[in-house]
């Protein structure tokens, strides 16, 4: 029998980190570690994780939340002059979401409904320094998605084999009936 030592989530606690001071940011290290590259999603988990172990729905607004994964994102990079949030003279980095969908519902507090309800995928228009990088589903210029998705499962598949991590592809019941 092998033993696996389990993933767990850890708790961040940046609600108290914030009231300390504490520049604190959010990324996504994608889903090569089984976590959504949505950042949508990640502000969400974010939101709802610290209200759950702070046991205080109050303690984390979205709008720290958009802050985490926008201006102090730039803070800890040290680009907060350059990116991070809309004023002259920084990039004009802006990403335009679609939020009229059945499973958002009412928009009665917009940007709790964002978090709470939106996707990444409700993006309609993305530009990035000013040009449009994406508009309804399709790339302004480069590569297709599906080329670039398909080398990038590729690239990940080969760093985790040379880091012997490759099991992780496999289901678990597939690793589990192989210990055995």
């Amino acid at each position: 029998m092998k033993l696996r030592k389990k993933k767990r989530a850890r708790k961040a606690p940046f609600a108290k980190a914030q009231a300390a001071g504490i520049n604190t940011a959010l990324g996504t290290d994608g889903p090569i570690v089984d976590y959504p590259v949505d950042m949508v999603e990640q502000m969400k988990i974010c939101t709802l994780m610290q209200h759950v172990w702070h046991i205080d729905p109050t303690c984390m607004p979205v709008e720290r939340t958009i802050e985490m994964a926008t201006i102090n994102g730039a803070r800890v990079l040290g680009l907060e002059h350059e990116i991070g949030s809309l004023e002259p003279g920084k990039r004009a980095d802006i990403a335009v979401f679609d939020m009229h969908k059945p499973r958002i519902g009412v928009l009665n507090r917009p940007l709790s409904t964002f978090i709470s309800a939106g996707k990444g995928s409700d993006a309609k228009a993305v530009s990035v320094n000013g040009a449009v990088a994406y508009r309804d589903g399709g790339f302004a210029k480069g590569p297709s998605f599906d080329d670039v998705l398909g080398e990038a499962t590729q690239r990940a598949r080969q760093i985790a084999q040379a880091a012997g991590h490759a099991p992780r592809f496999e289901p678990h019941w597939r690793q589990d009936s192989a210990g055995s």
